[in-house]
């Protein structure tokens, strides 16, 4: 079994989406009310897929073995916050 990248990446895509612009209007009722606003940027991404495979050869991880992994994982969220999600704030 191999894992359907875009489907399994669609949530992630949408959350990242999400937080950028849930931060950006707490930075703008920041600015509205003439505070300082702790949060100076906003950016994020998930990583391509060809970036995700490339990690997994270098680690050592099968395709067929991963959809199983990424299953548990999507449920913990561990991977999309240590592998697939980067933002900076």
């Amino acid at each position: 079994m191999t894992i359907e990248w875009e489907e399994f990446l669609d949530p992630y895509i949408q959350a990242v989406g999400e937080l950028k612009i849930k931060l950006r209007g707490v930075r703008k009722q920041y600015r509205k009310q003439q505070r300082h606003s702790p949060i100076e940027f906003v950016t994020g991404r998930v990583k391509p897929i060809e970036s995700i495979k490339e990690k997994m050869i270098l680690r050592g991880i099968r395709e067929e073995i991963s959809s199983r992994r990424c299953r548990i994982l999507q449920a913990y969220g561990s991977w999309s916050s240590s592998s697939m999600m980067w933002m900076k704030f």
